[in-house]
C-alpha cells in the first residue's frame, strides 16, 4: 500500500553461513530455460509455423520451439562461435528448418545448419564454401532436396545446394544486391531473385545458371525497388 511506513518495519534477519555451506549449496546447480521473451534475428522471415500450434523462432542466441496452445517452450543450443542468424527457411513438408549462421570463425564463411523440427536436433551442418559473408536470403525447392542461398553485398553470390549430400551444385556472382530468392513451386530448377532495381528469373542448367530479366527494358527495371515477390501454384509471379 502507498501509505505503508517501511521505515517502521523490522530489518530482515541475516542468516550466517560458512563458505563451505555456500559451496555445498551451489555445487552441481544448473539453470534450465523455461521462458523467453522477444525475437532476435536478422532474417526477413523470423517466425515459422511447424504445425498448427507450434512455431519456431530465435530468442537471444537460442532456437525456440514454442507451443502456442500450452505455452511450453523448448530451447536448443547453437554454436557460440556463430552468433548471427542472418536467414532462415522451412521446407514444404515442415520437417526441416535451416538457420544460416554467421560469425568470425570459418574465415567469415556462413554455416548452414539444418534442424529436425520434430526433435530439434541438428541433422546437417554445411560450411558455405561457395561465397563469403552472411546469407541474406534462402529458400527450399518444392521437393525439399534443393536449397538456394544468396550472400550479402559485395559478394552477392547465388548458390544452389543438394543439402542432404552437402553438395553445392552451381554458384554464380550476380553483381547486384538481392533481398529475396524464391523457387518455382512447380519446377525446382527455376528460381527468382529481387532487390533494389533488380528482378530476375534463373534456370539451373547442366553446367551453368542462366538468367532472364523479367522487366524490360533495363531502364524500367532500374526505376523500380522490388521489396518482395512470391510464386503462386498457377505458375504466376
Amino acid at each position: 500500500p502507498h501509505n505503508t511506513d517501511f521505515t517502521s518495519l523490522p530489518p530482515p534477519k541475516k542468516k550466517m553461513s560458512s563458505s563451505s555451506e555456500k559451496s555445498k549449496n551451489i555445487t552441481g546447480a544448473r539453470l534450465s530455460l523455461v521462458r523467453g521473451f522477444g525475437a532476435a534475428s536478422l532474417s526477413r522471415d523470423s517466425v515459422f509455423f511447424l504445425s498448427n500450434s507450434k512455431v519456431a523462432y530465435m530468442c537471444g542466441q537460442r532456437l525456440v520451439f514454442h507451443d502456442i496452445t500450452s505455452g511450453d517452450m523448448s530451447f536448443f543450443k547453437r554454436s557460440k562461435s556463430m552468433p548471427v542468424v542472418s536467414s532462415m527457411a522451412l521446407d514444404g513438408s515442415r520437417k526441416v528448418l535451416v538457420l544460416c549462421e554467421g560469425g568470425k570463425e570459418r574465415g567469415g564463411r556462413a554455416l548452414l545448419s539444418f534442424y529436425n523440427t520434430s526433435t530439434g536436433a541438428r541433422i546437417k551442418a554445411i560450411t558455405n564454401n561457395a561465397s563469403n559473408g552472411n546469407i541474406v536470403t534462402c529458400a527450399f525447392g518444392p521437393n525439399g532436396k534443393e536449397f538456394v542461398t544468396v550472400s550479402e553485398a559485395p559478394d552477392c553470390t547465388l548458390a544452389v545446394w543438394q543439402w542432404s549430400s552437402s553438395k553445392c551444385v552451381q554458384h554464380v556472382k550476380i553483381g547486384s544486391q538481392v533481398t529475396r530468392v524464391r523457387v518455382n513451386p512447380l519446377n525446382s530448377r527455376e528460381f527468382t531473385t529481387s532487390g533494389p532495381e533488380y528482378l530476375r528469373m534463373w534456370r539451373l542448367e547442366a553446367t551453368s545458371m542462366k538468367s532472364t530479366a523479367l522487366v524490360k527494358p533495363a531502364k524500367k527495371e532500374q526505376e523500380g525497388n522490388f521489396l518482395d515477390h512470391v510464386w503462386t501454384k498457377q505458375k504466376l509471379l
